[in-house]
């Protein structure tokens, strides 16, 4: 398991689901992501960097609140398990012709000045760009997110 930073291959609408947005990945074309849309607009743009957090994951508890996986009245995260911690597959408008299966989940990578970040639990991390060397895109960024294999 790791988390790689790479960048927004496609996007499209939802076939019958208009409050989401479905991607694919530059580095691993065959998958499909699902994200809601944030004001009737994609989350994330053609081309832009992001870090794919793969399913069968252990967030901590800072990156659900950050993310809004969060239920403070039960103080425990939405995603699956006991905790509400753990990221698994997801399938969307299931047993219809507009199924689509959600690998992972997307981490936004910010840019500025043509310096490249990525929130952490202490704050955003330089990760490349214009003040140093370039994004590794090879890398695993799961240790820094605090994420970790079920």
């Amino acid at each position: 398991m790791t988390v790689k930073i790479t960048r927004i291959a496609s996007v499209e609408n939802h076939p019958t689901l208009n409050h989401l947005s479905v991607y694919t990945l530059t580095d691993i074309p065959d998958i499909k992501l699902v994200s809601m849309k944030v004001d009737d607009d994609h989350r994330y743009q053609l081309g832009e960097y992001v870090a794919h957090i793969p399913p069968e994951t252990i967030w901590p508890e800072w990156l659900l609140k950050y993310m809004d996986f969060w239920d403070e009245a039960k103080g425990k995260g939405t995603l699956g398990g006991s905790k509400g911690n753990r990221l698994k597959a997801r399938t969307f408008a299931r047993g219809t012709s507009e199924e689509v299966v959600s690998f992972g989940m997307l981490h936004r990578v910010s840019c500025e000045k043509g310096d490249f970040f990525i929130q952490t639990e202490t704050g955003k991390k330089f990760i490349g760009g214009l003040s140093g060397p370039p994004i590794n895109l090879d890398a695993d960024y799961s240790e820094i997110l605090g994420i970790t294999q079920t």
